[in-house]
């Protein structure tokens, strides 16, 4: 006999979808993760953020962002969002000012690697290798908290395939953001 077994089709296991001989097939929540992390991870005063995702149109009806960092409100962060017409933004916050909002532009339908590179004076996204834009911040947050699939102040979760995330706690030069989109 044999219980309990699931198989996945990603390259890490999900939560057990428990379906016990229902031919028709289950469902689950989809799965979210945040983490506080110490200190000095994720880059205070300088850093980069990277998210590779499959992305397919979605019907949900209002912003929505898939990688954030911040202190859990929107007053405090920074972070990628996205409108339900596909248009994503690299935007900061700090103590409560919109420091920068930059519109990336509309994402295609599959595969996209988004990008950007923060520090005061300096922020740079890029999407699919392409340079969408620059600001300059003069004041950033102090990130303790890393969501992906929602952020502290949204339960909404978006049915996006996050392929690939990384964070770095220094800034990462445009050649190095373009290659790394590419």
């Amino acid at each position: 006999y044999i219980f309990g077994a699931q198989l996945e089709v990603g390259s890490y296991a999900t939560s057990y979808i428990p379906n016990f001989g229902n031919s028709a097939g289950a469902t689950r929540v989809a799965d979210a993760s945040s983490q506080t992390v110490p200190s000095g991870i994720i880059g205070q005063t300088e850093g980069a953020m990277y998210i590779e995702i499959d992305y397919t149109l979605s019907t949900f009806s209002s912003g929505f962002s898939f990688l954030y960092v911040g202190e859990g409100t929107y007053e405090n962060a920074i972070y990628f969002t996205i409108e339900p017409s596909g248009i994503i933004y690299g935007v900061i916050w700090e103590n409560g000012t919109r420091e920068s909002l930059i519109d990336m532009g509309t994402l295609s339908q599959g595969i996209n690697k988004i990008a950007l590179s923060y520090e005061i004076g300096s922020l740079v996204t890029f999407l699919n290798g392409v340079n969408k834009g620059s600001d300059t911040p003069s004041a950033l947050p102090s990130p303790n908290k890393i969501y992906l699939g929602q952020t502290g102040t949204s339960t909404v979760l978006q049915k996006t395939n996050i392929l690939d995330v990384k964070l770095y706690n220094t800034r990462l030069s445009n050649a190095e953001l373009q290659a790394l989109t590419k």
